[in-house]
Formats: C-alpha cells, structure tokens, sequence
C-alpha cells in the first residue's frame, strides 16, 4: 500500500522528514569505546539494567542510536558470552 505525501506528520513516523534531520556530530571514539567495553562487562554478567543504562546514558550524551548499535551493542554482543553462545548454539533443522 502506498502512501500519499501530504506535509503532514502521521503518528508512528520520524517527527522531521529525513533530508530535514540536521547532521549528527560522531561522538568520540575513546568514549564509545569505554561505553562498549562496561557493556561488554554487564552483557557477560547478564545485566540488562546496567546495560540499558549504558546506552540510555550514552544518548542523552548526544549518541545517535544507530552510533550506538553500530560501534557499542553489536560489537560487545559479539565479543560477550552472549554472542559466544549463540555461535556454539547448534543449528535447528528447518
């Protein structure tokens, strides 16, 4: 089903229009880096409070989301047990 474009804001949807989003500054590096590797420490002891927390804060500190999944959540899962289990998880039979 398509969509007609009306200028109006329909609930559900970015508030702006994509192309209106103003550019995002990356945050720095060193801080992602030491945001993931606490992640990494609370993914291992399976606390997802803290965990939340870490990105929560990381956001209110001016981190995109997607910076966030992109340079924090991905890697630390990769690099936890969690994401150690899923690898050494067997293959379910389709």
């Amino acid at each position: 089903m398509k969509r007609a474009v009306t200028g109006r804001r329909v609930a559900g949807e970015y508030p702006v229009a994509i192309g209106e989003t103003p550019p995002q500054p990356r945050p720095n590096a060193l801080v992602l880096g030491v945001v993931r590797e606490a992640y990494v420490a609370a993914a291992d002891a399976f606390d997802l409070r803290r965990a939340r927390r870490l990105v929560m804060d990381a956001a209110a500190g001016g981190a995109s989301l997607g910076r966030l999944y992109v340079d924090v959540v991905r890697p630390a899962l990769q690099l936890s047990g969690a994401g150690r289990l899923a690898v050494d998880a067997p293959v379910a039979d389709a």
